[in-house]
């Protein structure tokens, strides 16, 4: 989030060169819902809950599998929410907020993560960075939420490919890509540097033509 150059986990440049071969403009629509979530555009209430989950050494469960460090204070959170709490194209992308959907909590709904799709370097690419609490791991959640991103991307927006990163120390979060559709295309090695040390990351891609076929 916050412009992070988040890796793909268990968070996230859309412009309208990214949509590219498409008419949408860099414009997108929301709320996407599935079964059990809603993904919607971030909010001022929302910052409090995603500062919460990725704050200092509290957060690091989720930070520490992400390039992004988490945020500052509770300010750069509210700015993040700021800045993409439209559905028009800005300088970095879409992004949203993940949450159960009304029907399912009992209760407001419970913000789980953040998700978003970044542009590639030419017309009709993106890349996918996703990710959500401790809490909300291992339940289905992430993997219900990428599929409906990346169903997202390439019929609203017209992307032709999405590509999404994960360190080779992250395995569940491999696990939701290939259930999203999602084939590796090999590692790059010491591509990333976390916490003094480079890491080797898992490249992913899914094409808008094998979804289709």
């Amino acid at each position: 989030m916050l412009d992070m150059p988040v890796e793909a986990e268990p968070i996230i440049r859309l412009m309208t060169r990214l949509v590219g071969t498409g008419p949408a403009l860099g414009t997108t629509a929301t709320p996407i819902t599935t079964k059990r979530l809603r993904i919607d555009l971030p909010t001022e209430a929302a910052a409090h809950s995603l500062f919460a989950m990725t704050y200092g050494p509290g957060g690091q469960s989720v930070t520490s599998k992400l390039l992004w460090n988490g945020p500052i204070d509770l300010n750069e959170m509210a700015a993040w929410c700021q800045k993409y709490g439209s559905n028009e194209f800005n300088d970095g992308g879409h992004h949203w907020v993940i949450s159960q959907r009304d029907d399912f909590s009992r209760s407001r709904p419970v913000v789980m993560g953040a998700i978003g799709l970044t542009p590639g370097d030419q017309a009709g690419l993106a890349s996918l960075g996703y990710w959500s609490g401790e809490a909300f791991w291992n339940q289905g959640f992430m993997t219900e939420a990428v599929g409906a991103v990346v169903s997202h991307g390439f019929d609203v927006l017209n992307v032709a490919r999405i590509e999404a990163c994960t360190f080779l120390t992250n395995p569940a979060s491999a696990a939701v890509l290939k259930k999203a559709g999602f084939g590796s295309e090999g590692v790059r090695r010491e591509s990333a540097y976390k916490y003094g040390e480079w890491i080797d990351q898992t490249v992913w891609a899914a094409l808008r033509t094998d979804q289709e076929n």
